[in-house]
């Protein structure tokens, strides 16, 4: 990646690559839940932001150091992000994977995906909510996906680690992204029907390998 990636030759449509970065390390830093990592990449963020994406990189990074959960909660924040994340995954040369939720199944998830930095982009087509949790089975776990989500919440949890996840209403789209190293994946979505039956339960899982 060149020092910057996305120009189309207006200087506001520029990112940096510094700012592409940053938006992976704030995913990972977020799973990690590691507070000193996160203010380092918020840090880059406001640092790097291009013109046209200043407004939003402020209200993100606002929300992240006050309160992380924020990012989740407030619908400003999470527009912002959105507005970034749409940025990051179209400017900055990251490997793309376009999914598609339906009621209830993942499309458009490669059977492999080439390790390093990977965006997804998550379309959902279905009538009900659907979120996309990207987990990594643990080297050590010997257990495949299906396996593993029959376990009781806890011990499936030790077996597994989360590295991005999105939401998104009916008709809406999000996008996630993060540094994935070699390894068994899976898509998940554990929303839950009107009945309350998860919807992994129902079928929307994927597994998919990097390589």
């Amino acid at each position: 990646m060149l020092a910057a990636c996305g120009d189309d030759g207006g200087d506001d449509a520029s990112i940096d690559e510094a700012y592409c970065q940053a938006r992976i390390d704030a995913e990972i830093a977020i799973n990690a839940e590691d507070p000193e990592a996160l203010n380092e990449a918020l840090t880059a963020f406001e640092d790097n932001a291009p013109a046209d994406l200043e407004d939003a990189t402020t209200t993100f990074v606002d929300a992240a150091r006050e309160d992380p959960a924020a990012l989740f909660e407030d619908p400003e924040v999470q527009e912002a992000g959105m507005e970034i994340s749409e940025a990051v995954y179209n400017d900055c040369g990251f490997e793309q994977v376009e999914v598609t939720g339906l009621d209830y199944s993942f499309e458009g998830i490669p059977e492999e995906v080439t390790s390093g930095d990977v965006a997804f982009q998550f379309t959902n087509d279905g009538e009900e909510p659907h979120e996309m949790l990207i987990v990594r089975i643990n080297d050590d776990a010997d257990m495949t996906i299906d396996e593993i989500i029959e376990l009781p919440q806890r011990e499936a949890q030790e077996l597994v680690t989360s590295e991005a996840a999105t939401f998104a209403e009916p008709g809406g789209t999000d996008w996630t992204m993060n540094n994935l190293e070699a390894g068994s994946y899976a898509a998940l979505c554990f929303v839950e029907t009107a009945d309350g039956v998860p919807h992994v339960v129902e079928g929307m899982v994927y597994p998919f390998e990097v390589t």
